[in-house]
């Protein structure tokens, strides 16, 4: 058996050839609710409750599963090639940056998680609090040389602390980051944009949001395990951009067996800044707990 991954564009490829198809739609599939035999098209025959990341209709896979799918291949002793047809360019990286704006400058663990971050084009960095996200973010938009980049939130106060950052660590003015947050959309001169999910999904923002989307050259998805919500994956699927990062503190184990969503987003774990690790350098403090 042998199989064909076309990489048709920045969110989606396709899988052709001889293979079986139904055991890998099994394999990128999950329960989707407990009472899944209750909703109309359960009763009606046309649902078997679970959600399904292949489309054995149209063969397609997200982007961020195709590791994982290649990986199945190889298990299943199942040659496979890849073809990429996607029109957009490779970013380049010309060295690590690990110097920041107000005097910060990349711990050794902090620089390896931007390193190896870059050398892919998607990834989830799973950092404890106290990794310093934030300035993981910026590193990677500087050592990208600052393209077009969406940060995506869903969070007000987070979204506002983080233009704050945003513009301290560039060197710029506030009014200088991208700002869509609040019913406003504000256009910076960075090309870097902070949204917050309330406002960039409103109607009203749908042409602008709709351009974004198509010229977005690296997509940074704070608090990425919220991309296992359908809402949240029918939102960053729609972005066109060949780059895009996860940042979460816990990217595995949610209740509804929904991490393939957000693997499907932003592919799987390529750095990871643990809390023991983190406690060993004495920037965390270990917890004790007493009971009296």
């Amino acid at each position: 058996m042998t199989a064909k991954i076309t990489l048709r564009n920045e969110t989606r490829a396709r899988i052709e050839g001889e293979f079986p198809a139904k055991a890998l739609d099994e394999h990128f599939s999950f329960e989707k609710s407990r009472f899944w035999w209750r909703s109309r098209m359960a009763r009606m025959g046309l649902w078997d409750g679970k959600t399904h990341l292949f489309d054995r209709f149209s063969g397609t896979l997200p982007m961020g599963l195709v590791n994982d799918a290649r990986k199945w291949f190889r298990e299943h002793d199942i040659a496979y090639k890849i073809v990429d047809e996607r029109k957009s360019r490779p970013l380049v990286v010309k060295h690590i940056v690990t110097k920041l704006g107000g005097g910060i400058t990349l711990r050794p663990d902090q620089a390896l998680a931007v390193e190896k971050a870059v050398k892919r084009e998607r990834g989830i960095i799973w950092g404890a609090t106290g990794a310093g996200k934030t300035e993981l973010a910026v590193a990677i938009i500087e050592s990208f040389n600052r393209p077009i980049t969406l940060f995506l939130t869903g969070r007000k106060k987070l979204a506002r602390q983080t233009r704050e950052r945003f513009a301290l660590r560039f060197g710029v003015d506030v009014k200088d980051i991208g700002f869509i947050q609040g019913g406003e959309w504000q256009v910076g001169t960075t090309g870097v944009y902070v949204a917050v999910i309330g406002t960039l999904t409103q109607q009203k923002f749908a042409r602008q949001r709709q351009q974004l989307n198509n010229t977005c050259e690296l997509l940074i998805i704070d608090e990425a395990h919220h991309s296992g919500s359908h809402s949240y994956y029918n939102l960053v699927m729609n972005c066109k951009a060949r780059y895009r990062y996860g940042l979460t503190g816990t990217p595995v184990g949610r209740s509804d067996s929904a991490d393939l969503y957000l693997r499907a987003c932003t592919g799987n774990v390529v750095a990871r800044i643990s809390a023991d690790a983190l406690i060993k350098k004495g920037i965390l403090a270990r917890l004790k707990i007493y009971f009296t």
